[in-house]
């Protein structure tokens, strides 16, 4: 019998976020008789997936965090790992400009196939001379030790290799979805959360269901909701998903606001596809992203989605869906536009599967490409 392709997956943690719902839709869409992939995490904290991940055939493990005053350790750690529980075929780094020393670490131990991912356009801004030069660093150290440079999305690759190297050496890999997750949803478990949370039939329900991060700017999310509570008073805003240090602050902004008997705080939860089923539309006005795979499972589930500019492009499948509104025009004009375009829509299946098939974002293509990758052939 053919030896399983061995793959290290490198994260700082793994908990609920666009890149981990990226490697577990992966993982459980790949050929398990072909491929089998580990984890090496910098966190020592519980994950969400980790009874999933070891059900699936993979292993957990914890290193050391690759900090600027500890770049060796860091290194010395990895090979470590890799030595004493490869051999790995690849590595598949996800944690951009710092993949720099995964990859580094990895040629040191050898490993032939060397993936440096980028999922975000963050990371590496700074006003620091001294960190610039840093930065700069590891960029030249991802393009001379990582084979295979990747990206969710152009703009994510132009962010951390470079627009001019990204378009001649890059390759975007898809963040496919499993679509058939969103589009067959129990109605008896819509109604059940419709309970849980108290929301009316009549009323109009906005949502975001991302991380309490700067990045997602719920901050700005509440102030909409407010300015459409104005025109419209029957309605409900939705916020789930894990704190990233700002959930105390919007909940404490909602109570200043009086706005506790309009908001559910939902949580983290695993039946998103549910939860999207309660939304009339979705609201994302996020500083900066890759290509979140929130907005293809909004899209999936043939929602309404209002999106900052500063979102990638490429995440609209063309099902007429998804608006890009200028953050700089302020909430009141973000309210008011929702409230006077929105209508209800229903798209056909087939239509949502044929967009998300020719537009490459199936869980299926993505698979196979990134089976091609693993093998080597791409």
């Amino acid at each position: 019998m053919m030896r399983k392709k061995k793959i290290l997956q490198v994260t700082s943690c793994f908990q609920i976020g666009g890149t981990e719902a990226y490697i577990m839709n992966n993982f459980r869409n790949i050929n398990k008789d072909q491929f089998q992939f580990d984890f090496w995490f910098f966190r020592h904290e519980d994950s969400p997936y980790a009874d999933e991940i070891r059900s699936l055939g993979g292993n957990i493990y914890y290193g050391e965090l690759p900090s600027a005053n500890n770049i060796i350790p860091f290194i010395k750690s990895l090979v470590k790992h890799i030595k004493e529980n490869g051999p790995y075929d690849a590595i598949h780094a996800h944690i951009n400009i710092a993949n720099a020393w995964v990859m580094f670490a990895a040629f040191l131990a050898r490993i032939k196939i060397r993936i440096s991912h980028s999922h975000s356009t963050a990371g590496k801004d700074t006003k620091s001379i001294i960190k610039k030069i840093y930065f700069k660093f590891q960029e030249y150290i991802i393009k001379i030790f990582a084979t295979k440079k990747i990206a969710c999305s152009k703009i994510a690759g132009d962010y951390l290799y470079g627009e001019n190297y990204f378009m001649n050496y890059g390759q975007v890999c898809n963040n496919g979805i499993d679509i058939n997750n969103f589009l067959h949803v129990d109605k008896y478990n819509i109604e059940v959360l419709k309970k849980e949370f108290f929301i009316p039939e009549d009323n109009f329900v906005i949502g975001n269901i991302t991380r309490f991060d700067l990045n997602k700017n719920t901050q700005f999310v509440v102030a909409v909701f407010k300015e459409i509570l104005r025109i419209k008073s029957n309605s409900i805003l939705i916020l789930g998903g894990v704190d990233g240090g700002q959930l105390s602050s919007i909940k404490e902004k909602v109570h200043i606001l009086g706005m506790d008997d309009k908001v559910r705080f939902i949580g983290v939860r695993k039946d998103i596809n549910v939860c999207l089923k309660l939304l009339n539309a979705y609201i994302f006005p996020s500083l900066f992203e890759g290509l979140p795979i929130a907005l293809l499972e909004v899209q999936a589930g043939g929602l309404q989605c209002y999106a900052s500019t500063e979102v990638s492009k490429e995440v609209d499948m063309g099902l007429g869906t998804v608006t890009f509104l200028d953050m700089n025009k302020g909430e009141r004009y973000w309210a008011e536009y929702i409230l006077d375009h929105y209508i209800e829509i229903d798209l056909d299946e087939a239509g949502i599967r044929d967009a998300f098939d020719n537009a490459g974002y199936s869980i299926h293509s993505s698979v196979v490409n990134l089976e091609k990758i693993y093998a080597g052939l791409l």
